[in-house]
């Protein structure tokens, strides 16, 4: 849409460059070409020209080059979109001294490098969102502390170091502080707890140490917490039990202490929780049993979660140490536990025992992965009974026995490993079991089968015995069938031949004439004939 105040043209298919005709539309208050195919550079007076400028979004295109220094934004500036396209070059803060009616700022996905602009809030005191997210800069946060309408502050992925600048954490009105991925150090600090509204704090992939605030959980409002990939260290503060909101990734690394003494039952939004990465003890809080939102988790022991109803997946991989696989009493997890499980991973965790019976009631389970332990045993002929179970590794323990055939019957099976066991026999054929390569049964040297290319020992003298046999019934029929169908013949020919014999000769000594068809026959009865009449 074209007025004589605002260009929208969002979304439609233009290419090209920005023609400098738009600088003489002076009491233009919006220009939005969002999501085109523009390239080349901005204009150099392009915010300067146009005095009433409050909208500018050119987000999503392929323009490049630099902000020029002397282009100023104008007073009547609000709303600054510039993201994701290909801009480089550092920021002049200069650019934005003017604005003091900027609310807006984004100019993340792009090439810009330098120092954070430093947005003057003492004269742009709406600002309300800051994007800076997914470009080159370096340094320090600039303070932010006056910003007293900052809503959003995301500069993630990005080169800045040093710590959290103390006045970032007096901007009280603050929601989202994201900024993952950047090489930030110290301490988190605890003037974080000042940031009363803050909703998700994402600072992973950063470098800070020491413990977490000991009292963040004065942030009643939070919703997610990101603090993994830093080092830190310390145990799990109980104050964060009181933050009811907390929904989703609780994700914390390194941190040691016993997790029996947290009560999550206020956590009732609580989606997902990391804490594999730490080094936890004790017993897993039975109060997780109130996480009625929970669906994946990353942590230590089993039983205690059975009751998560939404649980899909569950995935305890490398943890633990030389434990016993967590019982073998089918009635651990009681009829109603893990109803809705699809994953269950507990590859490397050392586990020593026997594969559980439990495991055949995860009706639903579609992968289970309990490679890297050392268990025993045979394989239950009751995992059958999963009739959903597309993946099976139980590679790298020390299973015995066969290879259950009635895995034959999982029609869904894709994906099957007993590799580096001690596990022996014929490899079952049928089924699943043709597509699966020679690597899923390697290591396990009493093993045998086609795929192997290793004949069973026990089958290849039955089978020549079997042969040999075969081989000489075949000889005795064809032989009795040879001697009867002789017999026959000979029988039936000399019977034939006596019969006509005798005709013929009855009515020779009747004196009837008679008919020989052929010579030979002939010759012979006319000289035995005459034989007898001279004897006569």
């Amino acid at each position: 849409m074209i007025t004589s105040n605002n260009i929208r043209l969002q979304s439609k298919a233009l290419h090209g460059t920005i023609s400098p005709f738009i600088t003489n539309l002076t009491y233009l208050s919006e220009l939005n070409l969002s999501h085109k195919s523009l390239s080349g550079p901005l204009l150099d007076s392009l915010f300067s020209s146009l005095p009433l400028l409050k909208i500018i979004d050119l987000s999503d295109n392929e323009l490049n080059g630099i902000l020029s220094p002397f282009d100023m934004l104008s007073k009547s500036i609000v709303h600054v979109n510039l993201s994701s396209n290909q801009f480089s070059g550092a920021i002049n803060s200069s650019n934005f001294k003017s604005a003091g009616f900027l609310s807006m700022l984004d100019i993340s996905n792009n090439a810009f490098f330098g120092s954070l602009p430093h947005v003057n809030c003492s004269i742009s005191s709406t600002i309300m969102y800051l994007d800076f997210s997914n470009n080159n800069f370096t340094g320090k946060i600039p303070g932010l502390g006056l910003c007293s309408s900052l809503r959003t502050f995301r500069a993630g992925f990005n080169s800045l170091a040093v710590s959290l600048h103390n006045d970032l954490y007096n901007a009280s009105c603050l929601q989202e502080v994201v900024l993952p991925a950047n090489k930030l150090s110290g301490q988190i600090g605890e003037g974080i707890v000042g940031l009363i509204n803050l909703r998700v704090g994402a600072l992973y992939g950063n470098a800070f140490t020491a413990t977490i605030p000991y009292n963040i959980g004065k942030l009643y409002y939070l919703e997610k917490l990101l603090l993994h990939k830093n080092n830190l260290n310390g145990s799990l503060p109980q104050s964060l039990m009181n933050c009811s909101k907390l929904e989703e990734n609780l994700g914390i690394d390194f941190l040691q202490g016993e997790l029996s003494i947290l009560d999550f039952s206020k956590l009732l939004h609580l989606k997902t929780i990391d804490l594999g990465t730490n080094f936890f003890s004790g017993i897993l809080p039975s109060s997780l049993y109130s996480c009625k939102s929970l669906s994946a988790i990353r942590l230590g022991t089993i039983k205690n979660l059975a009751g998560c109803k939404n649980l899909r997946k569950l995935i305890l991989s490398w943890n633990y140490y030389n434990e016993s696989f967590l019982g073998d009493d089918e009635k651990l997890i009681g009829p109603d536990g893990f109803q809705n499980l699809q994953i269950l991973g507990l590859g490397g965790c050392e586990f020593i025992g026997h594969i559980p019976g439990w495991l055949s009631g995860l009706s639903k389970l579609k992968v289970l992965d309990l490679s890297q332990n050392q268990l025993i045993g045979s394989i239950p002929e009751t995992i059958s009974i999963l009739t959903n179970l597309e993946k099976l590794d139980l590679s790298g323990n020390n299973l015995s026995g066969e290879i259950p055939k009635s895995f034959k019957s999982l029609n869904f099976f894709s994906s099957f490993s007993v590799a580096n066991n001690n596990l022996e026999g014929t490899i079952p054929t049928g089924g699943q079991f043709h597509a699966f390569p020679s690597t899923s049964y390697l290591g396990n040297p009493k093993l045998c089968g086609l795929i192997l290319q290793q004949p069973c020992p026990n089958e290849i003298p039955h089978k020549h015995a079997s042969n040999q046999r075969d081989q000489k019934e075949e000889t005795e029929i064809f032989w009795l069938s040879y001697k009867v169908g002789f017999g026959i013949s000979f029988v039936l020919t000399v019977f034939s031949f006596s019969r006509f014999l005798k005709f013929t000769l009855k009515n020779v000594f009747n004196g009837r004439k008679i008919g020989i068809v052929h010579a030979p026959f002939e010759a012979i009865f006319t000289i035995t004939l005459d034989q007898v009449s001279n004897k006569s």
